[in-house]
């Protein structure tokens, strides 16, 4: 009992020391769920009218929108993935 809580008083000190990364990480990981759940919202019309006919502005424009969206989702995926990484690799 002594020694598992001795463990867990090392933990919470070395979590203690890395809650920036530690916020970051959770963080960037909601936002990257966000933004998947609204990605889904935004291709729908995509999907309904931008196969049948001429393609508007607004079609052209939400593909543009797509774009940027994924690359804000690759880089909150990338910024979760180094946050959470330095956490899990932390020594004293």
């Amino acid at each position: 009992m002594l020694k598992s809580l001795a463990l867990y008083y090392k933990l919470t000190d070395l979590l203690r020391q890395q809650k920036s990364f530690l916020l970051i990480g959770v963080l960037a990981s909601l936002l990257a769920a966000a933004i998947d759940a609204g990605l889904a919202a935004t291709l729908e019309p995509l999907i309904n009218q931008g196969f049948s006919s001429q393609l508007s502005l607004s079609m052209t424009l939400i593909g543009f929108i797509v774009i940027g969206t994924m690359t804000v989702r690759a880089l909150m995926f990338f910024c979760s993935d180094y946050s959470l990484s330095r956490v899990s690799r932390c020594r004293d």
